[in-house]
């Protein structure tokens, strides 16, 4: 038979070793794993803010590569218009520039073949958006090279054929680019 004195020992042991892992637990792993969870939670920040700015600036080449005046435009409308232009690309030039610095920090992560494809393409539209190529051909090449470049990005690495088709012509854009220039 066991007498009360035992089962009070049983319960204390328990409870003071309980507490000792419960502490040990809370003083020694959980700093490593807030930490580690920060970082995480960074890293997904800034792959949503790289995503938001990518599709932003796909958009804004986009409506820069349609931008047409009609024939019966007046001279104010014009005005307005090359005003809307100027906006719309300032604010291209803002999105290329920040996609520019998150991919830089985010290059560790990346395959030195992709980040370099990726790269060469991104610089080709932010060269475009600065105004090394103005011409509404300009603007369209970008677009598409933009479009490749978030249909890259938002295909699911799972899906690998696809990935590989898009990375493929991602390529093809950046040795076009080399053999234009």
């Amino acid at each position: 038979m066991i007498d009360g004195n035992q089962l009070v020992l049983t319960a204390l042991i328990s409870a003071v070793t309980s507490g000792v892992i419960t502490l040990g637990i809370e003083w020694l792993a959980k700093p490593r794993l807030e930490a580690r969870k920060e970082a995480i939670l960074a890293r997904q920040r800034g792959d949503a803010e790289f995503l938001r700015q990518l599709r932003a600036l796909h958009r804004y080449l986009e409506r820069i590569s349609g931008f047409r005046y009609a024939d019966d435009t007046n001279l104010w409308e014009r005005t307005e218009l090359r005003r809307e232009l100027g906006r719309v690309v300032d604010a291209a030039e803002a999105a290329a520039v920040l996609m520019d610095e998150l991919l830089v920090q985010s290059e560790y992560r990346w395959k030195d073949v992709e980040f370099q494809v990726f790269s060469h393409n991104l610089s080709y539209v932010m060269a475009v958006v600065r105004g090394a190529d103005v011409s509404l051909p300009g603007y369209e090449r970008a677009s598409v090279r933009a479009a490749s470049l978030l249909d890259w990005y938002t295909t699911p690495r799972w899906r690998i054929i696809r990935r590989r088709l898009c990375f493929e012509r991602m390529r093809q854009h950046a040795v076009s680019v080399e053999l234009q220039g």
